[in-house]
């Protein structure tokens, strides 16, 4: 009875929370679609928020219906102009307004689609070699597991390739706007040969509509009419929550933008010239702010992070790969009598006086990920940690050495963790660590992941000396390309005894060639009914998901 309420929509607020949970799940979506109306009109609106992010092998049909919502006019100078037909009599009236439900709009994915859809189409007769339009034909495009791994080659015969695709993409971004669409997420991180992009941005401009209920926004400033249409930003959104600017080298002042988001909760900035103007603002910034990421920025000139603390909402801080911090600029925030209470703390790269702002941070620091490469800074980076920082909960450490495992040790027994992932720096043997590693891991372990070169002997004592551990997650990567089905013998094993619910293996480089690793791929099927087998990439935790 209650399943039959369910599904004829007589629970609506129950049935939407369980589409919502589905939402990433795709097949399981489609199948809700063919359910009933009721269901069908809850999930359509999800399927279409974002279809560029989907990889649909040679069939671009969802371009064809957003093309079927074209106004004659458009359809004739498509023919006329590019001898693109649109065939609008091969489509039954839509049932639903699909151009209106679009919520993330990302340039790139959009321009790849639009290549696509034109390489596709019967109409057009192909050329016998590609055409790239991008002035480098080795160039290859690399995107997500969920978009296809393609270049941007035009593979019909066209008088200006260009100029249709920019064409094309202005034609579609104003139908979006036509049908009042509200974007929540965009993205305009442009790439060699977007030469549409600046009307682009006059069109968001001038329909503030499509950007009202704007929650995310990415930017590459790297000419002047991005600068122009960045600074123009309090104009058309003010509930902007998390911003991400590429500054491609540029220095602009953007402080005047981030004060007229009142929402704003995540800023982001890469490839920043170091501004001392942006330090100051931070005094003056929303106290939204919870989350900054610095990513290849330059700090040389600066003279104190101290204006960080005077973000009192502040949880969660990362420096990725930056350049010019000196051990001053940290002491600075350890001496000032501001708190700086962050949950999250992650950096990685080359950076000094990484152990005084743990320091400052640790008696409030949940997770930490820290990757650094000089052998100095960790040493003073984990002793810093075992000596001020007792919460942490989920500790990943990267370019781990074989200097560092007693250190590593201590360090290990000083917290109550609950996720743990370690990375060694080189593929060579782990001497010490997996043998002594096992007895020292905490009762409170409940996600364990390892990147090393793995013996299978010492795995089998750091498998031996763990079973104290009802671990729930268990991920291995290994360096080791030898004896790999042995490996995962005892892996098996292990999680089959201890019921562990999810596991994933992954060898570095896989030969097909090599019998031993063919062997290794049956393996992966007898352990199928014991535990939840997953990919590598898929299981792993990341900060933001918790």
């Amino acid at each position: 009875m209650a399943c039959t309420k369910l599904f004829l929509g007589n629970l609506p607020e129950v049935t939407n929370q369980i589409i919502q949970y589905l939402r990433n799940d795709l097949k399981s979506l489609y199948s809700c679609i063919l359910v009933n109306r009721h269901l069908c009109q809850i999930t359509i609106p999800i399927l279409w928020e974002d279809p560029f992010v989907i990889c649909r092998g040679h069939h671009y049909n969802f371009l064809d219906i957003y093309f079927s919502f074209l106004d004659d006019v458009d359809k004739v100078e498509l023919e006329e102009k590019y001898g693109i037909k649109i065939n609008s009599s091969s489509h039954n009236k839509p049932l639903f307004n699909y151009p209106s439900l679009i919520k993330t709009f990302n340039i790139f994915r959009f321009e790849m689609h639009v290549v696509n859809w034109i390489n596709h189409l019967d109409s057009l007769p192909s050329t016998a070699d590609s055409e790239p339009i991008r002035g480098n034909p080795s160039r290859k495009i690399f995107f997500p597991k969920t978009i296809e791994d393609i270049g941007f080659d035009i593979k019909k015969d066209l008088p200006n390739s260009i100029e249709t695709i920019n064409s094309i993409c202005v034609l579609l971004f104003k139908l979006f706007i036509n049908s009042e669409a509200s974007l929540n997420n965009l993205r305009l991180l442009s790439s060699n040969g977007i030469n549409f992009l600046p009307e682009m941005q006059k069109l968001i401009l001038n329909n503030p509509k499509i950007t009202s209920d704007l929650r995310v926004i990415t930017l590459d400033v790297s000419n002047v009419s991005s600068e122009s249409f960045l600074t123009s930003l309090p104009s058309i959104s003010s509930s902007i929550r998390q911003m991400n600017v590429f500054f491609n080298g540029m220095s602009i002042n953007i402080s005047n933008v981030i004060r007229s988001q009142n929402r704003l909760s995540s800023l982001s900035f890469e490839n920043l010239k170091y501004n001392v103007n942006l330090m100051n603002a931070f005094k003056s910034y929303p106290q939204t702010l919870t989350s900054i990421e610095f990513n290849i920025c330059n700090f040389t000139n600066i003279s104190s992070l101290v204006g960080i603390l005077y973000l009192s909402q502040l949880k969660s801080l990362h420096f990725f790969h930056c350049r010019g911090f000196t051990v001053r600029d940290f002491q600075s925030l350890l001496v000032h009598p501001n708190p700086l209470k962050i949950k999250t703390l992650r950096v990685h790269g080359r950076t000094s006086g990484i152990n005084l702002l743990l320091q400052k941070v640790g008696l409030n620091l949940q997770h930490l990920d820290l990757m650094l490469f000089e052998h100095d800074e960790r040493e003073k980076a984990f002793d810093s940690i075992i000596n001020y920082c007792f919460e942490i909960k989920l500790l990943y450490l990267s370019w781990i050495h074989e200097d560092d495992t007693q250190q590593l040790f201590k360090l290990i027994t000083r917290v109550n963790i609950k996720y743990l992932s370690l990375e060694y720096s080189m593929y060579f043997e782990n001497l010490t660590l997996l043998k002594q590693l096992g007895q020292l891991l905490p009762n409170s372990l409940r996600y364990l992941d390892l990147c090393l070169f793995i013996d299978p002997n010492d795995l089998k004592i750091f498998l031996n000396n763990c079973k104290h551990i009802k671990l729930s997650y268990l991920l291995v990567k290994n360096f080791n390309v030898n004896n790999v089905d042995l490996t995962f013998s005892r892996l098996k094993e292990f999680v089959k005894n201890q019921r562990v619910k999810n596991f994933a293996y992954q060898i570095c480089s896989f030969d097909p060639n090599n019998d031993e690793h063919n062997n290794f791929e049956k393996l992966f099927d007898e352990i199928q009914p014991f535990v939840t087998m997953n990919k590598y990439s898929d299981l792993i935790i990341k900060i933001s998901d918790l």
